[in-house]
């Protein structure tokens, strides 16, 4: 369920303090994860020893290497899932930062798109409903920024 959260806050997110913070947050889901497979895998060899340790109690000596055996194998599979687990998990965690990384700002602007901010309050203009006649605007690309003037365009032109 955070993941399913990650990617619908990915997608909607577009500044760049915005993009540290969840890159801030996809390093810490990485860490929550390592820390429960390490915890599922001692949790795991906890419970092999404790089997093992049964079984060595109870059994008698000539079925004991059998159920090792048994008990040595089921332990390799659990090492597999949770290592195959946990593989999987870091897959899904690193094409989300990718994906959160190709939405920086700056990587959108190299892409050859430009940003355009209100010049008073530098905040992003999202709508034409944001523009006024003779609104002062900056527009910043790749290579830097450049002023100018937007016209309302719900007032029409004399000469158009």
């Amino acid at each position: 369920e955070r993941l399913v959260r990650a990617d619908v806050a990915i997608l909607r997110f577009g500044s760049g303090a915005g993009f540290a913070r969840w890159s801030e947050r996809l390093a810490g889901y990485v860490h929550e994860i390592q820390g429960a497979v390490g915890r599922m895998i001692w949790r795991g060899e906890r419970a092999v020893r404790d089997r093992e340790s049964r079984v060595a109690q109870s059994l008698p000596v000539r079925r004991l290497a059998r159920y090792d055996e048994h008990l040595m194998q089921a332990n390799e599979r659990l090492l597999s899932l949770i290592r195959s687990a946990l593989g999987h998990r870091r897959r899904l965690l690193e094409t989300r930062l990718t994906a959160a990384a190709a939405s920086h700002p700056k990587r959108v602007l190299e892409r050859g798109y430009s940003i355009t901010r209100a010049a008073r309050t530098r905040r992003v203009i999202r709508s034409i409903e944001q523009i006024r006649d003779n609104t002062r605007v900056v527009t910043e690309v790749r290579d830097g920024e450049f002023h100018s003037t937007a016209d309302d365009p719900r007032q029409s032109r004399l000469f158009d």
